[in-house]
């Protein structure tokens, strides 16, 4: 089986990011990715999705400051 994803557009609060530089969150993401599809059933529940084309944005919660940090 092969995977394509094209990700063109990714917004991430700069809160989020804590000043990360860009290629570090590249590479977490790259590795979350390949751990969340070398989990059991990842692969069957793709098969089930079919192509997709665009998926939706979604709304998360505003950062959380702290402090303490």
């Amino acid at each position: 089986m092969s995977i394509v994803l094209h990700i063109e557009r990714l917004v991430i609060d700069e809160a989020v990011l804590g000043h990360e530089p860009a290629d570090r969150v590249r590479a977490a993401l790259e590795g979350e990715l390949g751990r969340l599809l070398a989990q059991p059933g990842a692969l069957a529940a793709l098969r089930r999705i079919g192509t997709v084309a665009v998926l939706p944005s979604a709304t998360l919660p505003a950062a959380a400051h702290s402090s303490a940090a």
